[in-house]
């Protein structure tokens, strides 16, 4: 019995702590594994992104629910505790690299923002249970404005990659092929060939929403194509492929606008 206890006692005094380590660590695993995911086609490591995706989300709505347990108005540790709350709504926004797994996580942007206003509630809750110790309220606060424009930032991104979004952008000025790309690739590995890449993008961004594309642009693409080798090809498929991962999958969206280059 007295072990018993003291393994409980132990517990009650690290679960928080031990929990948002566990969060921070899964936040760091998707940081990388998210990259990684784009080039790498192994099993393994599409299970360990998708495990460490559900738990990111998981472990830190639950970690946020347990803090404001955790309060204790006769304690000195409630500064740290409160400042730990806007940590786990950054946690939230998670990293750039990977806020959707796959398309249909987009589809659930609404729910995502809404989901935002009842954390708040609890992290606001935790904060002012702290009070009146100011000793951390200057970066708790501080860390809340970033929380919150990391956790809109991911519902954008999510909205923006939505299906109604995704065809809202497909009008008909991008479907069409710019007149700027040249019939003739010479050489794959330089900006230019980005550039021509992502023009060629744009006519096919309708074929991955089941769209009919621009039947102008989708001629002069197929004469593209009629233009260069297989091994350009190969090169130019691979970048169009790499631009809609981008725009589906990561924060690219947002982070390549004008509106992110300022957040």
């Amino acid at each position: 019995m007295d072990f018993q206890e003291k393994y409980k006692k132990l517990w009650s005094d690290w679960d928080i702590r031990v929990l948002i380590l566990l969060s921070f660590s899964v936040q760091i695993d998707l940081i990388f594994l998210g990259r990684l995911r784009k080039t790498s086609a192994s099993m393994w490591i599409r299970m360990l992104v998708w495990s460490s995706y559900l738990l990111a989300d998981w472990v830190a709505d639950f970690v946020l629910g347990q803090l404001s347990n955790a309060m204790d108005d006769s304690s000195s540790s409630n500064a740290i505790i409160a400042f730990w709350a806007p940590f786990l709504i950054l946690h939230l926004g998670g990293p750039d690299t990977i806020p959707a797994y796959s398309i249909e996580d987009n589809e659930l942007w609404a729910r995502h923002l809404l989901s935002l206003g009842y954390e708040l509630i609890i992290a606001f809750y935790v904060l002012l249970r702290s009070l009146p110790n100011t000793r951390l309220l200057t970066p708790t606060i501080l860390i809340f404005f970033v929380a919150i424009i990391k956790y809109i930032e991911r519902s954008s991104s999510l909205y923006k990659a939505s299906a109604e979004s995704f065809r809202r952008s497909i009008d008909s000025s991008a479907r069409k092929l710019p007149s700027n790309i040249s019939l003739t690739i010479s050489n794959m590995e330089d900006l230019n060939a980005m550039n021509r890449a992502f023009g060629l993008y744009s006519t096919c961004k309708p074929f991955f929403i089941d769209a009919t594309p621009h039947v102008e642009a989708y001629k002069e693409t197929i004469e593209l194509s009629k233009e260069i080798i297989a091994k350009e090809v190969l090169i130019v498929m691979r970048l169009e492929l790499s631009f809609a991962y981008d725009e589906l999958y990561i924060k690219a969206a947002i982070n390549h606008s004008r509106v992110g280059y300022v957040l």
